[in-house]
């Protein structure tokens, strides 16, 4: 009796992770990053990346982040802002 109670539970940690994957349906979140300056290869993106990890956010994985960057050509803003808007509305 107590055999077939480890079993199971070994079983069940041995197969959670692919029954945990296999629920998670819907839509990933988009997070629209709009910077100024800074290329899009910058430093800054990479720590918005880590902090997001900090709440098991992983860019990729269960989020996905869309960088835009207008370089420094500050007219540049208001296009960028429409694209990350029209090319992903609200979900």
């Amino acid at each position: 009796m107590i055999r077939r109670q480890v079993l199971r539970v070994v079983a069940l940690l041995l197969f959670y992770p692919a029954f945990a994957a296999a629920q998670t349906t819907g839509p990933v979140p988009v997070v629209g990053l709009l910077i100024t300056h800074p290329p899009v290869n910058d430093i800054v993106v990479d720590q918005f990346r880590a902090a997001l990890e900090k709440f098991d956010y992983v860019d990729g994985k269960n989020v996905r982040i869309e960088v835009r960057s207008a370089l420094g050509q500050l007219e540049r803003v208001p296009a960028l802002a429409a694209e990350l808007t029209q090319v992903y509305p609200q979900m």
